[in-house]
């Protein structure tokens, strides 16, 4: 899957997921919080995303010098794997199902 058109379609598919997943993490952070605290929730939020992604690209572009792009992208495949089983073995309760509203 080395071509342009196939990086091209991964790409695609990775931004689809990427938005998709932060609008449904934007939608769920708001519902869950207080309104008094969630301008300063989702400005931590943000602050969160786009710090982790700063900081994490500068290390995986080392990692990719030192061991190669292939290899750092696997090793940071692995890395988010880990932490999001970490995260689900440790905090159980963070996977509910937020009940919908029923209409009459």
């Amino acid at each position: 899957m080395r071509t342009v058109r196939g990086v091209a379609l991964l790409f695609f598919v990775m931004g689809v997921l990427q938005v998709t997943c932060v609008a449904s993490l934007n939608t769920t952070i708001q519902i869950a919080v207080d309104d008094r605290m969630r301008g300063r929730v989702m400005s931590m939020m943000m602050v969160i995303l786009f710090g982790f992604i700063t900081v994490g690209s500068l290390l995986l572009g080392a990692l990719g010098d030192w061991i190669g792009v292939p290899a750092a992208l696997a090793t940071g495949g692995v890395v988010v794997v880990v932490a999001g089983a970490t995260a689900l073995v440790r905090a159980p309760e963070l996977v509910v199902v937020v009940p919908q509203a029923v209409e009459a």
